[in-house]
Protein backbone atom coordinates (compact mmCIF):
# COMPACT_ATOMS: atom_id res chain seq x y z
CA UNK A 1 0.00 0.00 0.00
CA UNK A 2 1.18 3.29 -0.81
CA UNK A 3 2.41 5.65 1.87
CA UNK A 4 0.09 8.30 3.16
CA UNK A 5 2.52 11.17 3.71
CA UNK A 6 0.40 14.70 4.20
CA UNK A 7 1.24 16.84 1.31
CA UNK A 8 2.54 20.30 2.02
CA UNK A 9 -0.52 22.81 0.66
CA UNK A 10 -0.27 24.09 -3.06
CA UNK A 11 -0.51 27.68 -3.66
CA UNK A 12 -1.69 29.10 -6.67
CA UNK A 13 -0.28 31.79 -7.92
CA UNK A 14 -2.18 35.12 -9.48
CA UNK A 15 -5.51 36.39 -9.08
CA UNK A 16 -8.20 33.55 -8.11
CA UNK A 17 -10.25 35.87 -10.80
CA UNK A 18 -8.33 34.89 -13.70
CA UNK A 19 -11.08 32.96 -16.04
CA UNK A 20 -14.03 33.81 -14.22
CA UNK A 21 -14.92 36.09 -17.11
CA UNK A 22 -15.10 33.14 -19.63
CA UNK A 23 -16.96 30.76 -17.34
CA UNK A 24 -19.91 33.59 -16.76
CA UNK A 25 -20.05 34.14 -20.12
CA UNK A 26 -20.14 30.73 -21.12
CA UNK A 27 -22.74 29.93 -18.09
CA UNK A 28 -24.88 32.94 -19.42
CA UNK A 29 -24.37 31.88 -23.52
CA UNK A 30 -26.03 28.17 -22.23
CA UNK A 31 -28.77 29.17 -20.13
CA UNK A 32 -29.86 32.39 -22.78
CA UNK A 33 -29.71 29.65 -25.65
CA UNK A 34 -31.49 27.09 -23.70
CA UNK A 35 -35.13 25.84 -24.59
CA UNK A 36 -36.98 27.19 -21.67
CA UNK A 37 -35.33 30.47 -22.00
CA UNK A 38 -37.00 30.56 -25.48
CA UNK A 39 -39.75 29.65 -24.25
CA UNK A 40 -39.78 32.10 -21.88
CA UNK A 41 -38.82 35.00 -24.46
CA UNK A 42 -41.85 33.63 -26.76
CA UNK A 43 -44.32 34.37 -23.94
CA UNK A 44 -42.88 37.90 -22.98
CA UNK A 45 -42.87 38.75 -27.08
CA UNK A 46 -46.51 37.66 -27.11
CA UNK A 47 -47.38 39.59 -24.06
CA UNK A 48 -46.17 42.53 -25.03
CA UNK A 49 -47.68 42.53 -28.61
CA UNK A 50 -50.98 41.69 -26.62
CA UNK A 51 -50.33 44.33 -24.77
CA UNK A 52 -49.81 46.31 -27.55
CA UNK A 53 -52.92 45.85 -29.28
CA UNK A 54 -54.82 46.37 -26.08
CA UNK A 55 -53.30 49.54 -25.73
CA UNK A 56 -54.16 50.38 -29.34
CA UNK A 57 -57.64 49.41 -29.86
CA UNK A 58 -58.04 51.56 -26.44
CA UNK A 59 -56.87 54.20 -27.44
CA UNK A 60 -58.08 54.41 -31.08
CA UNK A 61 -61.63 55.33 -32.07
CA UNK A 62 -63.85 52.85 -33.39
CA UNK A 63 -64.01 51.72 -36.81
CA UNK A 64 -67.76 52.54 -37.20
CA UNK A 65 -67.48 55.77 -35.90
CA UNK A 66 -65.70 56.60 -38.97
CA UNK A 67 -67.06 58.08 -42.21
CA UNK A 68 -67.19 54.82 -44.93
CA UNK A 69 -64.23 55.72 -47.49
CA UNK A 70 -66.65 54.72 -50.95
CA UNK A 71 -67.88 58.18 -51.52
CA UNK A 72 -63.79 59.78 -51.24
CA UNK A 73 -62.79 56.98 -53.69
CA UNK A 74 -65.53 57.46 -55.74
CA UNK A 75 -64.91 61.55 -55.75
CA UNK A 76 -61.19 60.64 -56.77
CA UNK A 77 -62.30 58.78 -59.70
CA UNK A 78 -64.24 61.29 -61.04
CA UNK A 79 -61.69 64.07 -60.62
CA UNK A 80 -59.10 61.85 -62.03
CA UNK A 81 -61.30 60.63 -65.21
CA UNK A 82 -62.66 63.93 -66.29
CA UNK A 83 -59.09 65.55 -66.09
CA UNK A 84 -60.00 68.07 -63.46
CA UNK A 85 -57.35 66.90 -61.43
CA UNK A 86 -54.47 67.80 -63.08
CA UNK A 87 -56.19 71.41 -63.37
CA UNK A 88 -56.43 71.46 -59.69
CA UNK A 89 -52.87 70.31 -59.82
CA UNK A 90 -51.61 73.03 -62.51
CA UNK A 91 -53.60 75.93 -61.02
Amino acid sequence: MPSTSPRPPRHRGGSPWTGLGTVLAKETADHLSSARMRILEALVFLTAIAAAYAAIRQKSPKLTDDRPLAPDIEAVTALISDNSFSKILSS
